[in-house]
């Protein structure tokens, strides 16, 4: 067996961040330090951070305060943020509309590798919903919003980051594509199809700024 110092440090250290999104969080957190405070960090902590971040870029999800004002789904999304879009979705399956989705369904996006896999989003490997009697908390990190849907029973998955933002919304637009083209003659087609709309306009945004 090759000695580990063969391998890609750097491709090494991506993978271990993904499945360890409370280290992510303390990599970004030394991010947004000053210079001063990343050299007092170095020293605290005996290793050094530094890690190039392209212009423009933040790996710290968009959160999390202004999503929980749940705005209308026909509002457009504000630039860089996907979080409305999925809390108004999800209000729209779990809520207005609970038999869009089945009990398989459910179980599928309460399953983590479901969730990564064939649905295709990028959560940190967390599912989309976790049941409200396992909490919101995952080693001591909220990180789903704080209020449960479908009658307490669920909450939805906070972890958004901005650098998957256009994955994530296609990732979406695909799902709820599925569902209307499952059931068309549903009572809430009309309302997935302004998500549908509203993920479309959303995921333009990146040809304009593009």
């Amino acid at each position: 067996m090759g000695d580990w110092r063969d391998k890609d440090l750097g491709t090494l250290l991506r993978q271990e961040l993904e499945r360890a999104p409370e280290v992510q969080a303390v990599v970004n957190a030394y991010a947004d330090l000053n210079e001063a405070g990343k050299t007092l960090f170095r020293l605290a902590a005996g290793v050094s951070l530094d890690t190039p971040v392209s212009p423009g870029e933040t790996s710290r999800p968009v959160d999390e305060t202004a999503a929980s004002a749940t705005p209308t789904d026909t509002s457009p999304a504000k630039a860089g943020q996907i979080q409305p879009l999925v809390q108004n979705l999800m209000k729209t399956l779990l809520e207005d509309y609970p038999t869009l989705l089945d009990g398989k369904d459910i179980r599928n996006l309460l399953d983590r590798d479901y969730c990564k896999k064939d649905l295709g989003l990028k959560l940190g490997n967390l599912p989309l919903l976790r049941r409200t009697e396992n909490g919101k908390q995952i080693l001591g990190h909220n990180r789903y919003w704080k209020d449960p849907r479908r009658d307490g029973r669920f909450y939805v998955c906070s972890q958004w980051w901005k650098k998957h933002h256009l994955s994530n919304a296609e990732s979406l637009l695909r799902f709820v594509d599925k569902l209307v083209i499952r059931d068309p003659a549903h009572s809430g087609i009309p309302a997935l199809e302004r998500h549908r709309n509203a993920l479309n306009d959303y995921i333009a945004q990146f040809s304009v700024d593009g």
